[in-house]
């Protein structure tokens, strides 16, 4: 049995090693014909391509930004190049999807020498996608100019203002002199190198670095120079005058207000106020209370514009007065009434019970102070009801701005007799 299915297995390899031979005797002797079937299918699949998104040829809208290489280490090129325009093709399809990004335009300006340089503008596009026809220009007007080093002072310019009651020192930096660096031109309008310091608000001593920037006379800042160094550790001094101090305003009241009312909040404007008088007095002072601003039986927020208690040689400074605001509001609260039940409906009954009930309300406690038990309703409603004994659910109203919580008992017991 072993021995059959090795010789049919001999038998098969055998058949399929032949029909291989013949395969590829086949290919050899009509390889041109292979060849050219593959060519025709190119080509057709490149008709239907083209014929489905036809090429577009246009000059693309959008300026191509030219960057500059190989700028000789002694030269720079100041200022920016103009953009170019291009002329491509590119698939329909393709061109709204087109953008700047698509290509790098360069100048190579190895072995350019100081002055005006004509130098082609080389454009590459970065999808196989894009074939550029033309460069409109073709080449642009390059300046090159040598470098200048050069050294010009240093300064602190100092922005804004310290708050009132402050003041500032000279500031204090090092180095005095700077060294910049760049094109002739662009040297030769730098006046200074400045550092900006903004002391605006500022009521700590200032020490740090800030940036030295590049400035003509005028103050305008010129680019395209480097400077040596490009920071400058600046110290200014800041410090308080002698007698001028800030403090905290707390108001103080008189009075109480209405019963049933509270004070809900208090403020102050402004909530801080600046003194002037000796070291000692001030040294002593947490805080500023304002004189007694009358409260008594409010009922509505009270707003008063008041002075303040101020120890002897002390004054306010820029202000004499300040506005106080005291919000009053009522107290909430609860009150627990004993109600009477009514009935709505045929009035032939037997008994009733409980013929009253407790109704606990909340609100406001000027209106629970005026509220009284016939305000509330107890209702138990017998309208459908057949003669029996019933337990009916009371329903319960009150006045306006008064919550009715809980009702005990909420049922009541009612015997009806027949007509």
């Amino acid at each position: 049995m072993e021995q059959s299915i090795d010789k049919l297995a001999r038998e098969a390899e055998g058949v399929f090693l032949l029909a291989a031979a013949r395969f590829w005797s086949s290919l050899r002797h009509n390889q041109s014909l292979a060849i050219l079937a593959l060519l025709l299918s190119i080509a057709l699949w490149a008709l239907i391509t083209n014929e489905e998104n036809p090429p577009k040829t246009d000059i693309f809208p959008t300026g191509i930004p030219i960057q500059k290489v190989n700028v000789p280490k002694d030269l720079d090129a100041p200022g920016e190049i103009e953009p170019v325009h291009v002329r491509v093709t590119a698939p329909l399809g393709f061109w709204l999807k087109l953008s700047a990004d698509h290509f790098e335009a360069t100048v190579d300006l190895l072995g350019m020498t100081a002055g005006q340089n004509q130098v082609p503008v080389k454009v590459k596009a970065r999808d196989s996608r894009i074939k550029i026809l033309e460069v409109i220009p073709p080449q642009v007007s390059v300046s090159l100019e040598a470098l200048e080093t050069q050294q010009v002072p240093v300064r602190a310019n100092l922005q804004g203002s310290v708050p009132f009651g402050y003041s500032f020192d000279m500031p204090r930096f090092s180095p005095k002199q700077a060294t910049i660096r760049g094109p002739k031109s662009l040297v030769a309008q730098v006046d200074a190198v400045v550092a900006d310091v903004d002391l605006e608000g500022r009521k700590e001593s200032i020490d740090q670095s800030f940036r030295l920037l590049p400035r003509t006379a005028r103050g305008y800042e010129v680019r395209g120079v480097d400077v040596d160094p490009a920071t400058l550790k600046v110290a200014v001094p800041i410090q308080q005058l002698i007698g001028y101090l800030s403090f905290p305003v707390v108001p103080e009241l008189k009075g109480e207000v209405a019963r049933g009312y509270w004070i809900t909040g208090m403020r102050v404007r402004p909530a801080n106020v600046t003194v002037v008088g000796s070291r000692d007095v001030l040294s002593a002072i947490d805080y500023l209370s304002t004189l007694p601003v009358d409260a008594s039986q409010a009922t509505t927020d009270v707003v008063k514009t008041v002075g303040l208690k101020l120890p002897k040689g002390v004054n306010l400074v820029g202000i004499e007065a300040v506005a106080v605001e005291v919000t009053v509001a009522p107290v909430p609260g609860s009150l627990t009434l004993s109600v009477t039940v009514s009935l709505e409906g045929p009035s032939q009954f037997v008994t009733l019970s409980p013929d009253t009930v407790l109704a606990t309300v909340s609100g406001e406690t000027p209106t629970l102070n005026r509220l009284s038990p016939t305000d509330i309703k107890a209702v138990a409603k017998l309208a459908g009801l057949e003669p029996g004994f019933h337990l009916v659910r009371l329903q319960v109203s009150a006045p306006p701005g008064i919550k009715v919580d809980t009702v005990e008992p909420n049922v009541v017991g009612v015997t009806l007799k027949a007509p």
